[in-house]
């Protein structure tokens, strides 16, 4: 399968659409975040999961001082239908937020926040 990018990002997202979002109070959350992700079937999860590697690989490349938006990919993305938006934190700059949504299906792109400890036994 070689398809472009953004035509893979919306088959992709085509194929997220026939699942709901779970029950309870995840109202614009992202799908790949802790309110939804881990209570979608394992298809679901794995569509979503590609569909952000899809996307950072469109969205995101390497430039001097690391990781920065490929402003073309964006452009490209928004074309087609997407919001989308990628680059650093506004008070931390080595870190990248950003994220694709099609309709009311978000997928967040960011690196994971350096306050947020994902395992409290591993201080």
């Amino acid at each position: 399968m070689n398809k472009s990018p953004i035509k893979q990002i919306k088959k992709l997202y085509e194929q997220l659409d026939q699942f709901e979002r779970p029950e309870g109070d995840n109202e614009g959350s992202a799908w790949n975040g802790p309110e939804i992700f881990p209570f979608l079937p394992p298809e679901a999860q794995e569509i979503v999961e590609e569909i952000a590697d899809a996307a950072r690989e469109l969205l995101v490349r390497q430039g001097d001082w690391g990781e920065e938006v490929n402003v073309r990919g964006l452009n490209l993305v928004r074309k087609h239908g997407c919001r989308a938006d990628f680059g650093p934190a506004q008070y931390d700059a080595n870190r990248n937020v950003g994220y694709i949504e099609h309709r009311d299906r978000r997928i967040e792109l960011s690196d994971p926040s350096p306050d947020v400890v994902e395992d409290p036994m591993a201080i």
